[in-house]
Parts: C-alpha cells; sequence; structure tokens
C-alpha cells in the first residue's frame, strides 16, 4: 500500500469512528506514519466541525 492510500485510509478509518492502528504497525514505516497522519487529521476535522457547529447555534 502506498503513502497516500495509507493516509487516506486513516481519515476515511477516523470519519468512521474506526482505528486500525495495529493492523498498520506491522506495515512499513512510512505506510504506518501516513495511516497516523491520516487518522490524526480526521480527529482534528471532528472536534473543528464540533467547535463550529457549537458556536454556529450558540450565536442563534
Amino acid at each position: 500500500m502506498g503513502r497516500w492510500c495509507a493516509e487516506e485510509e486513516g481519515l476515511r478509518e477516523s470519519l468512521l469512528n474506526r482505528d486500525h492502528t495495529t493492523l498498520y504497525r506491522y506495515s512499513l514505516p512510512h505506510v504506518f506514519e501516513r495511516y497516523a497522519m491520516g487518522l490524526q487529521d480526521g480527529h482534528a476535522l471532528i472536534r473543528l466541525a464540533r467547535v463550529d457547529w457549537h458556536l454556529a447555534t450558540s450565536h442563534r
């Protein structure tokens, strides 16, 4: 699996509330790093969306 595919998979997994980090630990280091990066980015996007939603609804 390539780096971009691993990062995309991590992003998708975070948005679906899944985490396959243990499976990726046995991959090549650069593939694992990109999966973890996608997973972290997905979690950050979810947190940002929650804050944005909270701010939008609190100003009504």
